[in-house]
């Protein structure tokens, strides 16, 4: 887990993988709705994961709603939260719109955490078979996130800056 300091929000964290930059967004573990309980076992274990591995995969969380207007809302990895807010003040997560990205990107970090597959290509993602049956799934419903061609994640707009022409041919 790499840790940055930035002067606006604090310590951030960062993890090893972040594979769909266009869904990617640093916020402030305060403003987190964690809406899960967590299991001491299981959480110890993420955290020796994290302690010799690294944060693997960025959490998944939407916008809130309702009462919790202006935070977000977490819907897979509680347990990564728990352990990260003893250790940053804001983290990277994947800000999702909708439920099929939620669902989407859910899957994609188990199927990476518990397979550990090479990123240069994610064809696994469409692949046939037991292993990647509910990720394939999911995918199939987010495909504009992915570049088809190459199988890799699609890279965010750059802006494209455009020059001023003045009257009298200076810029």
């Amino acid at each position: 887990m790499k840790i940055v300091e930035d002067p606006k929000l604090g310590k951030v964290a960062y993890p090893k993988h972040q594979i769909f930059k266009k869904k990617l967004a640093v916020v402030k573990i305060e403003d987190i709705h964690c809406p899960f309980s967590t299991h001491h076992e299981f959480k110890q274990q993420i955290r020796k994961e994290i302690q010799e591995d690294g944060w693997l995969n960025p959490i998944v969380v939407t916008k809130g709603e309702g009462h919790f207007k202006g935070k977000y809302k977490l819907h897979s990895g509680p347990h990564r939260l728990k352990y990260i807010r003893t250790q940053a003040d804001a983290m990277m997560v994947y800000l999702c719109k909708d439920e099929n990205e939620v669902k989407f990107f859910a899957y994609l970090n188990l199927y990476i955490w518990q397979n550990h597959p090479s990123l240069t290509n994610l064809s696994f993602c469409f692949a046939e078979g037991e292993a990647t049956r509910r990720l394939k799934k999911t995918a199939d419903r987010v495909k504009y996130l992915f570049d088809m061609k190459t199988m890799k994640a699609k890279e965010p707009r750059k802006k494209r800056v455009v020059k001023k022409k003045v009257a009298n041919g200076q810029d």
